[in-house]
């Protein structure tokens, strides 16, 4: 099925989950950040300026690479795939960004090939210059080309995370990640390295893990 179709045909209504997780959002980004203040001049409440932060990470790259995919439950299957990924920083806190990955994975019987699809939007909220909170939410569409399971799963898609330099060439990001399905859901975590090797060059290592683990490997692009 595809990702444009799939947003045709199957509307998604945001669960009492992914609503109150918006509330937050929006209640985490009108949190001051900075105030403007010239010197030890005092200023009255009215005259000050306040402002989310901008963020001291970039958030426009490309990347792609290889990654290996666990597939949990009954119908266990494990395989391996190649992803590609990009995102774009549209302001100084807030970014896009999309991706698409194809496994191919063995199972018992069979081979089964998947495709997963996602798009999304995420804000970026710094605490200092070495690290931010990042919130997202976006759809994410997951097909299995076969004829014996069933249809493809899709829904609403939310994250929310760190991401932390802990060193000059190396930053870790973490957190947690859910997509709700219809009246069921499926809640995971995440964790990624990226290794800087110059020239806006990085690699990243990732590993999720949720209804399937995907072990991930790629080299990405920073603008």
């Amino acid at each position: 099925m595809k990702f444009a179709s799939f947003l045709r045909t199957r509307p998604v209504s945001l669960p009492t989950s992914i609503l109150v997780a918006l509330s937050l959002l929006a209640a985490l980004a009108a949190v001051p950040a900075t105030a403007h203040a010239a010197g030890n001049q005092k200023r009255s409440a009215s005259s000050q300026s306040i402002h989310l932060a901008s963020t001291h990470f970039g958030y426009t790259y490309v990347e792609g690479g290889v990654g290996m995919a666990d597939v949990n439950g009954p119908a266990w299957m494990d395989g391996s795939g190649l992803g590609i990924a990009a995102s774009v920083q549209v302001s100084p806190n807030v970014f896009v960004n999309g991706g698409y990955a194809s496994y191919n994975l063995d199972h018992v019987t069979h081979n089964v090939d998947m495709d997963v699809m996602a798009l999304g939007v995420g804000l970026a909220i710094p605490v200092d210059r070495k690290l931010d909170l990042v919130a997202s939410l976006g759809l994410e569409d997951v097909n299995t080309r076969h004829r014996h399971l069933g249809d493809p799963d899709g829904g609403a898609a939310l994250g929310f995370g760190v991401r932390a330099q802990v060193a000059p060439a190396v930053e870790i990001q973490g957190g947690l990640s859910t997509m709700e399905v219809g009246p069921a859901g499926e809640a995971g975590l995440y964790i990624k390295g990226l290794f800087g090797i110059g020239d806006g060059f990085s690699v990243v290592a990732g590993l999720s893990s949720s209804d399937a683990d995907v072990l991930s490997m790629r080299i990405r692009k920073s603008f």
